[in-house]
């Protein structure tokens, strides 16, 4: 019998000349039937597909690179490639400010107001401004236009409000180059605070302010035993401080700012370190001492000392922000003695971290799991700024007062990479401000491994015999080369979203800004400092064209950091007050050489004790004593 064929075939092959058969019409009743069932078939199996999982927000890492996230607890591209996946958390305050401390914002805004309609008001002319003052003599120009030479603390040109921050004519005085004498400088800038909430600008005052305290901000009536002026506080820390320590994350700070506002000041580490950020706020923003200032200091250590050590990260910021405190008071032992012990607990919690990876990685080999070592990228990032900044800190310190002993930090200084996210590409993501800060931070870290290397070298120049032909070694210097190459190539790198320059700016100083440019001009100066004291111990040796050269450039860049230093009238820690002193002397000894008057500026004599009565006047400080010999 034949093989059975199944109907398909017979099918198939009609489909197959299907094309070739003529159609009826379609019957709309029929087809409308079949559209109806096709609808009641759609909408059936729309009721029963399953909802799709949609992430309600996506982690970190998919935000930053913009992808797509499945908002599982681990989504699919943090999986591939190791990453952590978390995602941002919102965080509250614990509390509302109070009805008083409301109550003074307004009546803050309120006399900001008047002193704004004030500065509406028609000008008086200069005839009635020479008569109500008590400025010296003025200088005027063909059209009559006359310009203040120096103010004294009761000229009407200085703000009659405590947050009043317009202009006064001084600071034009200080940023056109003029010759004037030291005293009448000194007394306008040696006792102002540089930066306040409001503009981070001086509220200039009389010689008479730091006893009497007569220019008062509304920043010394928070009380630093109170609970409901922690945050505001905490606010002006992070404006002021923090750009120039970045130790801490700001949202932890916040955390512990809060907790202490909910629970109050108790004995444990979070009061500790809240306490010490509330004396640093009130120590940058005002240049008066608050009388409960000491009180509150030795309360904060008395109890961080009663706690028991302990080998973390929240306790060596501890240790360090008591370190930071004590050096803008110039206190330096006890300060050394903090930032030891922090810098001490600081080694240890690194080289726990550094070894337990390297465990991790000899055993498993797996990054998965290694990755759980340090819980997120901003706890690594944060420990790395905090060993830079500590490390530097320390750097200088010991190198200034030589007797004093170094921790192991520096131990690990090639083990220790910048921050990752320093980089101005790597930063777009974040607000201005906080890129700001990071980018000053790398800035400075890197400018000051330059300075040191600069240092090293001016120390074995100085340690070797001298001889007729060692200014032209240290001129021609290899090393020297190299070091200039660097300095000019990091002044070309900065970037441009800084807004920085190493001229002395005109504007209103910023404190990060001001000493970065101290710094910069300080290394220009260290740069030629060897020729400089060989040529003022020889005057009378023949030097070629390449030792007058790098002479030139040592004179210049310390006049250019003197001025620098007098005309953005900056309160600088100890420890730069005691290497620009240093550059001050140098440059006066060349004032004694007939050989070399020729090469000073016309107003030197003039901008060098102007420099050493600022100096002088600034770095007494709190304690009232000077921690080096001036003569």
């Amino acid at each position: 019998m034949p093989a059975y064929e199944p109907e398909t075939n017979s099918n198939s092959s009609l489909r197959q000349h299907a094309i070739l058969l003529p159609r009826d019409p379609p019957d709309p009743n029929v087809e409308t039937a079949f559209r109806h069932h096709a609808e009641s078939l759609r909408t059936v199996s729309r009721k029963r597909r399953a909802p799709r999982k949609r992430a309600s927000t996506a982690c970190q890492r998919c935000r930053i690179k913009k992808l797509k996230c499945e908002g599982r607890p681990i989504c699919t591209y943090c999986q591939k490639y190791g990453a952590e996946c978390t995602y941002q958390t919102w965080t509250t305050p614990a509390s509302v400010p109070s009805t008083a401390f409301l109550l003074e914002r307004i009546a803050a805004l309120e006399e900001k107001l008047e002193g704004l309609s004030s500065e509406s008001q028609p000008l008086r002319s200069p005839e009635q401004s020479i008569q109500e003052s008590d400025t010296v003599p003025t200088t005027g120009d063909e059209n009559g236009n006359h310009q203040e030479l120096y103010l004294t603390p009761s000229s009407s040109g200085l703000p009659s409000n405590p947050i009043d921050t317009s202009p006064i004519p001084i600071t034009d005085v200080l940023g056109h180059h003029n010759i004037f004498r030291s005293d009448q400088v000194v007394s306008q800038n040696i006792h102002e605070s540089p930066y306040t909430h409001e503009s981070r600008d001086a509220s200039p005052a009389g010689p008479e302010s730091e006893g009497n305290n007569a220019t008062s901000t509304p920043f010394e009536r928070f009380d630093l035993h109170d609970t409901a002026d922690i945050l505001p506080l905490m606010e002006l820390y992070l404006e002021l401080v923090c750009p120039l320590f970045p130790m801490i994350c700001d949202v932890y700070l916040w955390e512990a700012a809060s907790t202490v506002v909910a629970t109050g000041f108790k004995n444990d580490l979070y009061s500790c370190m809240v306490s010490f950020v509330m004396l640093l706020a009130k120590a940058y923003s005002s240049s008066s001492v608050d009388p409960d200032e000491s009180s509150v200091f030795s309360e904060t250590v008395h109890r961080l000392s009663s706690l028991p050590v302990q080998l973390t990260l929240d306790y060596a910021h501890t240790q360090v922000l008591c370190s930071l405190f004590l050096l803008k008071r110039h206190r330096l032992l006890e300060a050394w003695h903090w930032l030891h012990a922090g810098c001490t607990t600081l080694y240890t919690v690194i080289k726990w971290w550094v070894e337990s990876y390297s465990a991790l990685i000899l055993t498993d080999g797996s990054r998965e799991e290694t990755r759980n070592l340090y819980k997120t990228d901003v706890e690594k990032n944060t420990i790395l700024r905090t060993y830079w900044i500590c490390h530097n800190l320390e750097r200088d310190l010991t190198s200034e007062i030589d007797v004093l002993p170094s921790s192991r930090l520096s131990e690990l200084e090639d083990q220790m990479p910048l921050p990752l996210g320093c980089d101005e590409a790597s930063l777009s993501h974040l607000e201005k401000t906080r890129r700001i800060k990071y980018l000053f931070f790398l800035a400075d870290t890197s400018l000051r491994s330059i300075l040191a290397r600069i240092d090293g070298m001016c120390s074995e120049f100085k340690a070797s015999p001298v001889s007729s032909q060692w200014p032209g070694n240290v001129a021609l210097s290899p090393v020297a080369v190299e070091l200039k190459s660097q300095l000019a190539a990091w002044d070309k790198n900065v970037p441009p979203s800084l807004d920085w320059s190493p001229c002395p700016s005109e504007n209103i100083p910023s404190l990060i800004r001001t000493r970065l440019r101290l710094l910069y001009w300080l290394a220009q100066f260290r740069l030629g400092e060897p020729v400089v004291i060989a040529v003022v111990g020889n005057t009378r040796a023949e030097f070629n064209i390449d030792v007058w050269s790098s002479l030139m450039h040592g004179l210049s860049s310390g006049y250019t950091l003197a001025r620098t230093l007098v005309r953005e009238g900056v309160q600088i820690d100890a420890i730069m007050g005691k290497r620009v002193l240093a550059a001050i002397s140098l440059l006066e000894k060349t004032l004694d050489k007939s050989s070399l008057q020729q090469l000073q500026p016309s107003d030197s004599r003039e901008i060098l004790e102007c420099g050493r009565r600022l100096l002088k006047e600034q770095l007494k400080g709190a304690s009232g004593t000077w921690p080096w010999e001036i003569t």
